[in-house]
């Protein structure tokens, strides 16, 4: 079943802090890019979290959401603005119809699928159509489980020739086996991702150039990894040089994965420990025992740490 009927987008924390950092990035573009004039195209299913986020804290009011036939009713009547346009259809049919060159877009296909759904199909639609400072991200499910198929010969061997029939010769000709396990795949796939992309924009004769910006790596359930970053010209690949705070954020990254993953806290937890914060040296397992009365291990308390001022709040609101 598809997850516009059975998951709340909007209440799941990683991926909740994952697009408040993706906005933090946005913010630090915005001395050199204006980007509340650019056109958001993503999927709002039901929720519309991401475009109800940008809207209010970006102000872009130029919106498309793509939903596949049958949602698309739905997600119209639940649209939280006026200015987010439903456009109902499989992306791979919606995407071409786009007008790419009218102006800048920011661009968030975040998938429920994997390896086998259409994200490579799809990156090659937008690419080589983006305007230059146009910025593409996507988001996929990273569990090796995908190249499983066959439950009767799971070898490794074996994975290798599954990932070879979906992406082709974005396989290295000799990747070692090792790296299609559970733990090192994700990476493998944003590896993949990446190289798609920049082949995308150099092959389309506009001249311009992929530079990679987000790697994210977070699980609500499913392993996920979301890449992206600018197509750029040579003027705005020297602006984007001199946006100074977008390169002090620790969520710009490329070779390697931005981990994003937060523990489980009630509300009152969660405001004992933002009274213990910012804090100038590691809070350790000792100074939230002693404030709270009972442990929380390090590995979460490190967690919470580095993502307090994003982490999510939900209650129940009865109408």
């Amino acid at each position: 079943m598809s997850t516009f009927a059975t998951l709340d987008y909007s209440i799941r924390p990683n991926k909740n802090i994952e697009r408040k950092l993706f906005v933090e990035i946005l913010r630090a573009l915005a001395p050199q890019f204006d980007v509340s004039t650019y056109r958001y195209v993503g999927m709002g299913a039901r929720w519309f979290a991401d475009f109800a986020l940008f809207h209010r804290e970006l102000k872009i009011e130029k919106m498309i959401s793509i939903e596949r036939c049958g949602n698309a009713g739905r997600a119209r009547f639940n649209r939280p603005y006026d200015c987010i346009s439903v456009e109902e259809g499989d992306s791979t049919v919606v995407l071409p119809t786009i007008d790419w060159t009218a102006l800048p877009s920011i661009v968030w296909l975040d998938y429920d699928s994997d390896l086998h759904g259409p994200v490579l199909k799809d990156a090659g639609i937008v690419l080589p159509e983006l305007t230059s400072g146009s910025i593409f991200l996507a988001t996929v499910n990273a569990a090796v489980q995908q190249l499983s198929a066959d439950a009767q010969n799971p070898a490794p061997a074996s994975k290798l020739e599954k990932l070879r029939e979906l992406v082709g010769e974005l396989v290295a000709p000799d990747l070692p086996l090792e790296r299609l396990t559970t733990a090192k795949f994700p990476l493998l796939v944003a590896e993949i991702l990446t190289d798609h992309f920049r082949h995308q924009v150099r092959n389309s004769g506009t001249g311009l150039e992929y530079m990679p910006l987000v790697h994210f790596a977070y699980r609500d359930g499913a392993q996920m990894v979301t890449v992206g970053g600018m197509v750029a010209d040579t003027k705005d690949k020297t602006k984007i040089g001199t946006c100074t705070s977008l390169w002090q954020l620790p969520a710009v990254t490329t070779t390697t994965p931005f981990e994003i993953s937060v523990p489980t806290l009630t509300p009152k937890e969660k405001a004992a420990l933002d009274r213990l914060l910012p804090a100038s040296t590691r809070l350790t397992e000792a100074d939230v025992q002693a404030s709270t009365g009972f442990p929380i291990s390090q590995k979460h308390i490190d967690a919470y740490s580095s993502f307090y001022r994003l982490y999510p709040v939900f209650g129940e609101i009865f109408a």
